[in-house]
């Protein structure tokens, strides 16, 4: 049996990025959910970037309109948690400086509380079925996506 992997995958859309998180094995592996629109090419460049630097991210298939990678099985869970945290945020350079602080800046102690977020979207979404391609709820997303972002802020700025 094939070990369960983190992917990233980029496709190039309509002229823009769209990046898929994914997990399973490199025969079959389930997308959970997925981000585009205009700031999918700024996220999946900088994802790329500090991945990269950090040897977290190995190239599985480039070329084409789809390039696939594998996120370090220890990052795996932050980096979907980070992506739900960016999705539909308005200041992504805030946020690319916070990726960089969670891999190995002074939030790197919070990687187990991101891997949890990620977990929790899962299990929630459990409860909501879905017909899309996408494996975690929209609602749900949604919703965590919000309550990272309070999170995060709520640590940066203590009473």
């Amino acid at each position: 049996m094939e070990p369960r992997a983190y992917y990233l995958i980029i496709r190039r859309k309509r002229g823009q990025d769209e990046i898929r998180f994914a997990i399973g094995s490199k025969k079959a592996h389930s997308v959970l959910f997925k981000l585009d629109g205009k700031a999918g090419e700024e996220i999946a460049h900088n994802l790329i970037s500090v991945l990269s630097r950090y040897g977290a991210l190995t190239p599985l298939e480039i070329g084409g309109k789809e390039n696939t990678y594998v996120i370090r099985e220890d990052i795996g869970p932050v980096i979907g948690a980070y992506l739900i945290l960016v999705k539909r945020a308005r200041d992504l350079k805030r946020w690319e400086k916070f990726l960089q602080e969670l891999i190995e800046g002074e939030y790197a102690i919070l990687g187990q509380t991101f891997a949890s977020f990620l977990e929790l979207a899962i299990e929630l979404s459990k409860t909501f079925p879905q017909r899309r391609e996408v494996s975690l709820s929209p609602i749900i997303v949604g919703a965590l996506s919000g309550a990272l972002k309070s999170f995060v802020k709520r640590l940066k700025t203590p009473d």
